[in-house]
């Protein structure tokens, strides 16, 4: 059986590789020419890889880093693919602090951080261009480094519970952005570059303290969740009725006393929530809203309601949507 090299994959004439642990590894001669490789835990890494894996080691009170098979919600371990890290689970192990060596591991594609005691990242984060999924939630973030706008490949971000009271405007350069979760912050305001995420399609922004939203918000053409319940919201901008991607609603727990006629065209909308507010009229144009499977209005709102209101409620009841008052 043809021997193949641990690094790339390829067949090979052998190269013993013996590191500090005496473990022989077989590699290619291109492998072997181009690159400095450690074994770490048994596999051959990228030299600043394997010392950067090191110095977590040290954070972590010298304990060594699994190889898994991949890295899921609470894993410990890392993968690697040709010599480099790609994936790598740190969660629940109480970091208050990165080494700064970690931001050269630049072929990382999924870094889980979430529930540990991080209160600031290190500008230097914004080396890890290959990075997909970035989970910092249950941290104790206060603010985020303008370098996060360098992840040009980030797609999900995860910075749920945190104490964030605002956004750095370099976040709008994540154009590949397509989940953003910020539930459960301290976020005053939005930036207005919010609206270049035009990838986005689902926005997370519940149990904050925003009081309105950008205009640049309805440029969000791809947008399929937004999620603001819990907030101080006052009123909707006009224009709501832009966003025509949108599929789930929850305004609920807010400020509002009316909603604008312009929502009547959010014509894929299949969950609209209203309850906690104080709304006392519902704008006809809601009768567009024919899609809905749940509609949920709270039972102190709508007073009286209008005959186009009540026949729609009635359709919607009728082809099988959950409406709650």
């Amino acid at each position: 059986m043809a021997k193949m090299c641990e690094v790339c994959g390829k067949s090979v004439a052998t190269h013993a590789c013996n590191d500090d642990r005496h473990v022989e590894k077989l590699i290619c001669d291109a492998c072997w020419e181009s690159a400095e490789l450690r074994d770490y835990n048994g596999t051959l890494l990228d030299t600043s890889e394997w010392s950067a894996l090191m110095d977590l080691e040290h954070v972590l009170g010298h304990k060594a880093i699994p190889v898994v098979q991949d890295v899921i919600w609470n894993t410990f371990g890392f993968c690697a693919e040709q010599g480099h890290v790609t994936k790598l689970g740190l969660s629940h192990h109480g970091l208050t602090t990165l080494p700064e060596a970690l931001c050269d591991v630049t072929s990382l594609q999924n870094l889980l951080l979430n529930s540990n005691k991080l209160s600031s990242l290190s500008e230097a984060i914004g080396q890890l261009t290959s990075l997909k999924y970035l989970y910092l939630e249950e941290n104790r973030l206060s603010s985020l480094p303008g370098t996060i706008g360098q992840l040009a490949s980030l797609q999900s971000l995860y910075l749920q519970y945190n104490h964030l009271s605002q956004l750095p405007g370099t976040i709008g350069q994540l154009a590949s952005l397509q989940q953003l979760w910020l539930n459960s912050n301290r976020l005053t305001s939005l930036p207005e570059t919010i609206g270049e995420l035009r990838s986005l399609e689902n926005l997370q922004l519940y149990d904050n303290q925003l009081t309105s939203l950008p205009e640049t918000l309805l440029q969000l053409k791809s947008l399929k969740t937004l999620d603001l319940q819990d907030n101080q919201i006052s009123s909707l901008p006009e224009a709501i009725g832009e966003l025509i991607s949108l599929q789930y609603l929850d305004i609920s727990s807010n400020r509002l006393t009316s909603l604008p006629e312009t929502i009547g065209s959010l014509t894929f909308l299949r969950q609209l929530c209203l309850q906690g507010n104080k709304i006392a009229y519902l704008p006809e144009m809601l009768s567009q809203l024919t899609s809905l499977h749940t509609l949920l209005l709270g039972n102190d709102l709508f007073s009286p309601l209008s005959p186009t209101i009540m026949n729609w409620i009635k359709y919607l009841k009728k082809h099988g949507c959950t409406v709650q008052r």
